[in-house]
């Protein structure tokens, strides 16, 4: 009995000397195997025992931030900064924070502190290039990406957001070439081929094997089964678009273009009762759409339902021909 107390008594005085920097390591244990919240426990342990203690409150904020609790994560990262006005890593990540925010121009600024303070950190530049991408300043974003790239030849990820960012500026075969570039560094890269087959498409150029690429590497990629369905539509594969639009309705169901040009889909093979439910779905998601409510309305008067309530619905959407056919046969 009396070993079993010392031995208790040893234990708490072990744990009642662990120090902030004792804290602070298990912390770090517990963020490189993902137990992130364990690792703010223990890093408040730190805080708690040295409140001016940086390290902790930046690993605090990051921890935060991984479980999506940016505002904390802001406010450790703020407190890191105010104790130790040159930390680099920290102002990233509270740029990081504030851009998942959706708080642009002070994630911008954070990236800039973070370039001043380290030249050739590549990765700030990349986030600030898609800060200003965010905000549409696609020139800017060029440069950030380019001088990210510069830094590091190898960056895939800045490549394919040049690759976005020149396309948005109508430079389609730069877009592509930045893409091709990405795509050879990392040969698994879905998105890269997604957004080379969107600017592909905008040049004429042959792109649904991309998107079937993308698809391969990625298959839950909505938006890549949204895009190959319209082009199988316009192909007249109505099947084959009615198919790729089921998969992105599934993926994204809250997609109402998927709905109505499945519909229509459905429609142009003569299967106008699931055309009327796939337009009715697109209007419950996009109360507003017009060419649902028209293309409704031609379906339900296909099969002889009462189609008029469309007609009238699609005019006062701003539909003059709508108008014109309400007229003549509602009236």
């Amino acid at each position: 009995m009396k070993k079993l107390v010392v031995f208790l008594l040893v234990i708490t005085v072990f744990y009642s000397c662990q120090t902030a920097v004792d804290y602070v390591n298990q912390g770090k244990s517990n963020i490189a195997t993902r137990n992130y919240e364990e690792a703010i426990a223990n890093l408040t342990k730190a805080t708690d025992l040295n409140p001016d203690f940086p390290e902790a409150h930046y690993l605090r904020g990051y921890s935060r931030s991984m479980q999506n609790d940016h505002n904390g994560a802001i406010a450790d990262y703020t407190r890191a900064i105010e104790l130790q006005s040159d930390y680099t890593i920290v102002y990233s990540g509270r740029g990081d924070a504030k851009a998942v925010l959706k708080d642009y121009y002070a994630a911008i600024a954070d990236y800039t502190k973070a370039i001043e303070l380290k030249p050739d950190d590549a990765l700030s530049y990349y986030n600030r290039g898609l800060s200003k991408a965010n905000l549409k300043d696609h020139l800017r974003a060029i440069a950030d990406y380019t001088k990210a790239i510069e830094l590091n030849p190898e960056y895939s990820f800045a490549y394919n957001l040049r690759g976005v960012s020149k396309a948005k500026v109508n430079d389609l075969e730069g877009a592509i070439k930045d893409h091709n570039k990405a795509i050879e560094i990392k040969s698994d890269y879905a998105d890269a081929y997604y957004f080379r087959a969107n600017s592909k498409k905008k040049l004429g150029i042959p792109f649904v094997s991309d998107y079937t690429k993308a698809i391969e590497l990625k298959p839950n990629y909505p938006e890549a089964y949204y895009f190959r369905g319209g082009s199988k539509s316009r192909s007249k594969d109505y099947y084959g678009a009615i198919a790729d639009y089921t998969k992105a309705i599934e993926l994204k169901p809250d997609n109402a273009e998927a709905y109505y040009f499945r519909g229509y889909a459905k429609a142009s093979l003569n299967d106008h009762g699931g055309a009327i439910g796939d337009y009715t779905n697109a209007i419950e998601l996009k109360p507003d759409y017009l060419d649902a409510y028209l293309n409704r309305a031609n379906s339900k008067k296909t099969l002889g339902n009462p189609f008029c309530s469309d007609y009238k619905k699609a005019c006062e959407l701003g539909d003059p021909q709508s108008c014109d056919w309400h007229n003549a046969d509602c009236l």
